[in-house]
């Protein structure tokens, strides 16, 4: 245990998250998302443990992502979900992967890269209001035509993403229904096998809209976003947790001041720790201040300047604190627990930017909690 902070990432938790949300999808296929390394959490150990709990295949943004799983020895299914530009058309090929047609451009490269091997598996997206991917309704049954004219190409799949799922109230749960209405007979005349439109807000909100695959990358990790927060902390398992050494303890005088600026200035006599961890380390310069560490149990105020590498606390109120003790920052000390929605609230953000903005410096610990001594 040579870090002075890690994450500790529980495969079992994932485990269970997957068993938890297949029960929600029925029949259909179950595919991971593990973009962006994995939420910041490692794409291959994420991906293997939805894979052993009976995830059908793993989706990714990027070609290179899908490199690094068949890299890391994954060979199920992958479904990339970015973007592809036509020279990308022999490593998509080369790679075994199934890959998201946006444009009639690509269908003539993908093509030609396929020739003489198996079938590229192609999934069309269309816009469906998100406008991000995709080409709109109008023009998307033909974008499907030319995937079906040429028999180097397999039409697998056609889908779609919704942009409030997560919405909160009537507006956006009208505006998911009234989306979804419209994309199905799209999905019917494209006569893809593989119909998709729910990413995890919506399977855990609107159940009914698996269709044939779902694609869950948030639940997964044991949250939902927006409106889907209440469902997902009812059905899910938090999957990691975060932790750092305190390295050094300072007694204060009333009137004297910590870390860059002074903004803290003791008003009584203090204890204060300095924690390992800072902003280089995803800890956000936004908690000066305003922050909260668990120590021992017991919930403490993070004081002064976020540092790059250190951030300090006030530990007056748990006074056997000493150096070398563990500072929770996101998960469960006893009874205390700063949550990952809890603690992206207090930065400003949500739940995905902190954990993908989690740096490199944090060792990745991997456990499954079921498994050992006391686990749930």
């Amino acid at each position: 245990m040579s870090a002075l902070n890690w994450i500790d990432v529980d495969l079992g938790a994932v485990r269970a998250n997957v068993r938890a949300l297949r029960g929600l999808a029925g029949a259909a296929e179950f595919a991971a998302v593990v973009k962006a390394d994995g939420y910041g959490l490692g794409a291959a150990e994420i991906g293997r443990a939805a894979l052993d709990a009976g995830a059908g295949r793993l989706c990714v943004f990027a070609l290179d992502e899908a490199q690094a799983l068949r890299e890391a020895g994954i060979d199920a299914p992958i479904l990339v979900l970015g973007p592809l530009r036509p020279d990308d058309a022999p490593r998509v090929a080369g790679l075994g992967v199934a890959c998201t047609l946006t444009r009639p451009e690509l269908v003539e490269p993908l093509a030609r890269a396929a020739a003489g091997g198996p079938p590229i598996p192609v999934h069309v997206k269309v816009d469906t209001g998100m406008h991000r991917l995709g080409p709109p309704a109008a023009t998307a049954e033909a974008l499907v035509a030319a995937a079906r004219s040429e028999p180097a190409l397999r039409l697998e799949g056609f889908y779609t993403h919704f942009p409030n799922a997560d919405g909160p109230g009537e507006d956006g749960r009208r505006d998911t229904e009234g989306r979804f209405a419209r994309f199905l007979p799209l999905a019917e005349r494209a006569g893809a096998p593989l119909r998709h439109a729910a990413n995890s807000a919506t399977l855990l909100r609107f159940p009914h809209m698996a269709l044939d695959l779902v694609r869950v990358g948030a639940g997964l990790h044991g949250f939902g976003p927006g409106a889907a927060a209440e469902p997902a902390a009812a059905l899910l398992r938090p999957v990691a947790t975060w932790r750092a050494t305190l390295v050094q303890t300072h007694d204060l005088a009333p009137g004297e001041s910590v870390s860059y600026g002074g903004t803290w200035t003791a008003s009584r006599p203090a204890r204060v720790g300095v924690v390992a961890v800072g902003y280089a380390d995803g800890f956000r310069h936004a908690l000066s201040n305003r922050g909260a560490m668990l120590v021992r149990g017991r919930r403490v105020p993070v004081v002064g300047a976020v540092c790059m590498d250190m951030t300090l606390v006030d530990l007056s109120d748990v006074p056997a604190a000493a150096v070398g003790d563990v500072a929770t920052l996101i998960g469960r000390d006893g009874e205390a627990e700063i949550s990952l929605h809890a603690f992206a609230e207090r930065c400003g953000t949500i739940p995905y930017e902190v954990l993908t903005g989690l740096g490199p410096r944090p060792e990745r610990r991997y456990i499954d909690a079921a498994a050992e001594p006391g686990g749930a």
